[in-house]
């Protein structure tokens, strides 16, 4: 086999699946239902009413919705009319209608206590996939075998 070569200059090294980055922990945009029975006025339309169409599903109304930058809130009558809305100051009354906000979902982060320093004397702890020479005890040889 090939021995492992050094990374380039400048390369970083890869980092294990495992380990979580800042990218790991990003916001996302999702709909929450804020008024069922209600919706909110024709003044607040992003254009007008079923705009983003008739017939539709929940799950394609709001995704009409989470795609257009300008709906901030969006309802959904049961005949599948499905409406956009840039704002929502006041509602009306609307049988069997449902409306959500657009919201942005921050990660659930907790933080861990802060790293202690090490005791005076005290070496790293090294992974056990590691061998050290505590590993192995004076009854122990190791031989380098090749086929």
């Amino acid at each position: 086999t090939a021995a492992p070569t050094a990374a380039k200059a400048g390369a970083s090294a890869a980092k294990p699946p495992s380990v979580a980055t800042a990218e790991s922990f990003d916001s996302h945009t999702e709909m929450k239902v804020v008024f069922q029975d209600r919706r909110c006025l024709k003044s607040d339309f992003v254009s007008s009413f079923g705009n983003f169409g008739i017939g539709l599903s929940e799950e394609a109304c709001q995704e009409s919705c989470l795609a257009l930058e300008s709906c901030h809130f969006v309802s959904l009558t049961a005949g599948g009319v499905c409406t956009a809305y840039g704002a929502c100051e006041t509602t009306q009354e609307a049988p069997d209608t449902f409306t959500w906000e657009k919201v942005t979902a921050q990660p659930n982060i907790v933080p861990t206590a802060a790293p202690t320093a090490a005791k005076a004397g005290a070496s790293a702890a090294k992974p056990p996939s590691v061998a050290t020479a505590e590993s192995f005890d004076s009854h122990t040889e190791m031989k380098v075998v090749f086929q």
